[in-house]
């Protein structure tokens, strides 16, 4: 079953899930799956986590869990891996708007943001089980390479439909990141990155764009990813 659910019980962003913390509290021969993340938003009774089998001391046990998990009226970088990708996705949006059209600082963001990414990508993988003696903690909210691509690009690739100089801008990040990694340890990332300039290429493919345009964005995508 569902076992015991832990839920919060304030309102905020989660700012960091100390899972150590976590592991330490729990009974021997417990499991526990984190059902939140930093950089996620908290409403009370809505679930931590679930902890199976059900413990002696529950109410205990979810006093201490609380405690293990910081919320907060904002959010930070201290845990939250997201929020710096997230502040440069506005950036180059608000940049890229009808309003502002100023395509020049949407480029320095989205190199900025390629080497946020490039250095998040390049990371150890991100345990999503761990386990200490008899105890297990599942962590299954925690970004994957794809999130991590997705939140950076997606949104930008869909405003820059009209834009392709800014396609092509993607397109040589995109490759520059895939091209840093190490395809070999970083397989699910370099996916992601390509994946990604495919969709670029179909955005430049189906805006309403001069044929010449078309040709230049379908040209660059050629060339970088074949």
């Amino acid at each position: 079953g569902d076992g015991f659910v832990v839920v919060f019980a304030e309102h905020g962003w989660v700012q960091i899930v100390d899972g150590d913390q976590i592991l330490e509290v729990l009974p021997p021969g417990s499991t526990v799956r984190i059902d939140t993340a930093a950089g996620r938003y908290a409403i009370p009774r809505t679930p931590i986590c679930h902890v199976w089998p059900p413990p002696d001391e529950p109410e205990q046990l979810a006093t201490a869990i609380r405690k293990a998990v910081t919320v907060g009226p904002s959010r930070t970088l201290q845990q939250d891996e997201t929020f710096g990708v997230r502040q440069l996705a506005d950036v180059a949006l608000k940049a890229l708007s009808p309003g502002i059209n100023d395509p020049t600082t949407a480029q320095d963001a989205l190199f900025h943001m390629g080497a946020l990414v490039r250095e998040l990508l390049d990371r150890r993988p991100i345990e999503r089980v761990r386990t200490e003696g008899d105890k297990t903690l599942i962590a299954p909210q925690l970004p994957t390479p794809q999130d991590l691509v997705e939140l950076a690009f997606d949104e930008v690739r869909v405003a820059a439909a009209g834009a392709p100089t800014v396609l092509i801008y993607l397109l040589e990040i995109l490759q520059l990141v895939r091209d840093s990694l190490d395809s070999s340890e970083h397989s699910d990332a370099v996916d992601a990155l390509t994946r990604q300039a495919a969709l670029v290429a179909e955005i430049g493919e189906r805006s309403d764009l001069p044929p010449a345009d078309h040709e230049r964005v379908s040209r660059a995508f050629s060339s970088r990813f074949g």
